[in-house]
């Protein structure tokens, strides 16, 4: 399977930027931080605030992304419920009420899907270790200490 594409903001950061290879109209992105939509319930509205507060720090948060953001956020949400779910239920196999025969618990499947999707969202928005590590940070600028003298 081949390496999904780079956000060209990412290729600068990280200093592997190609004049050749650059779309010259690409268009740019909002700096301005997303607006949970009306649709999520609370709890992923919230998910929604911590996820912004961390793209935020990163220098990638951008309005542009509001609807991605969301479904990783109700992913992520989903994934909490179904794991509190199964650890209520003590087991992920459940005998079927007509026959009786032991099957996974629907949630099993819904869960590892659920997990494969968020891992996908996450790489996106370079929210895991593997994707923040292929990625150099420019560092901020501390105060200038002379700046009060002149």
């Amino acid at each position: 399977m081949a390496n999904p594409r780079k956000p060209t903001h990412l290729k600068a950061v990280q200093g592997t930027t190609r004049k050749d290879r650059a779309n010259p109209n690409e268009p740019v992105a909002s700096t301005e931080i997303p607006v949970a939509p009306n649709y999520l319930s609370a709890s992923a509205v919230e998910k929604f605030a911590q996820l912004c507060a961390i793209l935020e720090g990163m220098g990638v948060a951008s309005r542009d992304d509001t609807d991605a953001l969301a479904m990783l956020a109700s992913i992520l949400i989903e994934i909490e419920e179904d794991v509190i779910l199964l650890e209520d239920l003590g087991a992920f196999y459940v005998p079927s009420k007509e026959s009786g025969i032991v099957r996974a618990h629907p949630a099993v499947a819904r869960l590892a899907t659920n997990r494969q999707r968020a891992q996908a969202l996450l790489n996106e928005f370079g929210l895991t270790p593997a994707a923040r590590s292929k990625v150099t940070a420019r560092k901020t600028k501390g105060a200038n200490p002379f700046a009060a003298l002149g």
